[in-house]
């Protein structure tokens, strides 16, 4: 009885230390926008950096735009993007991507002159 006593206590030490808590997952996260439409207009974006602080981009004219891959991205920590038309119109998708592959996207359309979509990595 004694030994089957120590035997279950000393099991259960070793899978109480052996159980380490997985570290949170990091990511890299890249922002873009892509015109759905045969307009070109004048926008200015907005996306969140890893520190928490955003940077403002724009005026833009361009058909597709990619922010630079932004690596150490913690996990559960919130991303966003916003777009703004300045002049014009248009149609545009705008993507969060998450290790390359697109992890939140919404369309901006065409009439509409802001949008701003968040996502938690």
């Amino acid at each position: 009885m004694k030994k089957s006593l120590y035997l279950i206590l000393g099991i259960a030490i070793l899978l109480m230390c052996g159980c380490e808590k997985e570290p949170d997952p990091v990511w890299t996260v890249q922002y873009k926008v892509i015109n759905q439409g045969y307009e070109r207009p004048t926008y200015r974006l907005t996306y969140m950096l890893q520190s928490g602080g955003t940077k403002v981009v724009g005026p833009i004219t361009t058909w597709h735009w990619e922010s630079e891959t932004l690596p150490d991205f913690e996990g559960g920590r919130p991303v966003q993007l916003e777009m703004e038309i300045i002049s014009g119109e248009g149609e545009y998708e705008l993507q969060i991507l998450r290790d390359g592959a697109v992890h939140h996207s919404e369309i901006l359309p065409l009439g509409q002159k802001t949008l701003f979509i968040e996502s938690t990595i």
